[in-house]
This record gives C-alpha cells, structure tokens and sequence, in this order.
C-alpha cells in the first residue's frame, strides 16, 4: 500500500513540473557526439554488456544501451560526476526483470526483481559490496516518477537515460544531432510497439506494484505518444 501512495505522490510531482521541458539552451561543447560516449571498456562493462544481450531480445538491450548514452549526455550537461562503469552496468542490466519468466499473479515489482538478480549475477563478477548495492539501487530505483541525485548519481542518471528513451523526458536536453547519431548506433527498433504490451502484462500480475500505478495514471500512452518516430 505504501508503494502505491508513493508513486501516485510523484506521478503528481512530475506532472506538475512538465518532464518534458522548454529548450534549457544546452550548449554545442557540453554535448558530445554519441560516438564519443561508447559504454566503457572494462572488464565489467563487457560482462554486463554480454548478461543484457543474453538474456533479452535485441529491442531492449538497444534500450538498455542507450539509457546509458542518454545518462551520460544528462551528466555532462547538468555537470554531474559520476561512475561510468557503475552507470554503464546498471544501464545494461535495469531491465532484467522484463527478461525473466513472468512473477506469479499479484507478485514483485519488475525493477525489484531486476536488482535482485542483478545482486545474484553479479556475485560472481570481481565487485566490491559498495558498487554492487549502487548498481542493484539504480534497477530498483529506476520505475519510480522521480530519482533525484540525492538517492545516488548513477540511479539518479539510469532514471533520467531510460525516460528518455521511453517517453521522451527532457527531449529539448539532447541536441538533434546527437539523438540521430546514437539511433544510427543503436536503432530503437520499434520499440514503443514492443514495449507496450510487456507492461501492460506486468501490471495486470502485479496489479499494485509501481508498473501497475503508472499504466493506470497513462503511462503507456505517454509511451505511444513520445516524440520518437519509429
């Protein structure tokens, strides 16, 4: 019960401060080409990168890529600090709770699920407890209508790269050209069309978890209507 209160708090929140915001003036050297803000190369970014692409269909991984884009592109031009390794591990794996068998009727929310497994696989990767506990608070965190910087940089940057991508959040926040160049890298593949009605089944299971409370509220036709042409 507590959850559903609380997300019907931020829902509100959100709407009345407009995520999809006037052009902030972002200017041409705080944004870098998407090129220039390829996923990290380490050893756990590419583990990571492998666990998102085994375990989901080439839509949501793409997703999952370009949340990590997105995120970057918002540090740099808000002036955040942040891990990219932990930003770029959490990106890639903050949907693995849609790439599980689907929970039983009435069950978890995705994103807890998501962060639980993402503590179980990464238990087997050389991560200290602090940036395994930053990156399974990023999954978690991520579904809800807001993350400031407060709860964690690199959560607060998943939450901001997946919206984004999903409904547009903060659409005038990314230069026109640096949208085009990461959907030459990594295309959306129809991805409203496909993502839709995966949440929808999650909210029908799980009918007051955070999923259920947005499609109820339009999250799904926020969705539809986001300023991606696909």
């Amino acid at each position: 019960m507590g959850e559903y209160f609380d997300v019907v708090r931020q829902a509100v929140v959100a709407r009345l401060s407009r995520q999809r915001r006037a052009p902030s003036g972002l200017g041409r050297a705080e944004a870098l080409a998407a090129k220039e803000l390829a996923l990290p190369e380490t050893a756990l970014t590419r583990w990571a990168a492998d666990a998102c692409r085994q375990r989901s269909e080439p839509w949501l991984s793409e997703h999952c890529v370009r949340t990590y884009i997105w995120g970057a592109l918002f540090a740099r031009s808000d002036g955040l600090a942040f891990d990219a390794e932990v930003l770029a591990a959490a990106s890639l794996l903050h949907d693995l709770g849609l790439a599980l068998p689907p929970a039983a009727p009435g069950g978890t929310c995705f994103a807890v699920r998501g962060a639980r497994e993402s503590r179980r696989l990464l238990a087997s990767q050389p991560v200290d407890d602090a940036r395994r506990e930053r990156i399974a608070e990023a999954i978690s965190l991520h579904l809800n209508v807001r993350v400031p910087p407060s709860q964690g940089t690199e959560a607060h940057l998943v939450h901001e790269g997946a919206a984004f991508d999903v409904v547009g959040a903060r659409w005038h926040d990314v230069r026109p050209a640096d949208r085009l160049a990461v959907l030459a890298l990594h295309p959306r593949q129809d991805l409203k069309r496909r993502l839709v009605p995966v949440l929808r089944e999650q909210a029908s299971r799980s009918p007051r978890t955070r999923i259920a409370v947005l499609c109820r509220l339009g999250f799904l036709k926020l969705i539809q209507s986001s300023p991606f042409e696909e």
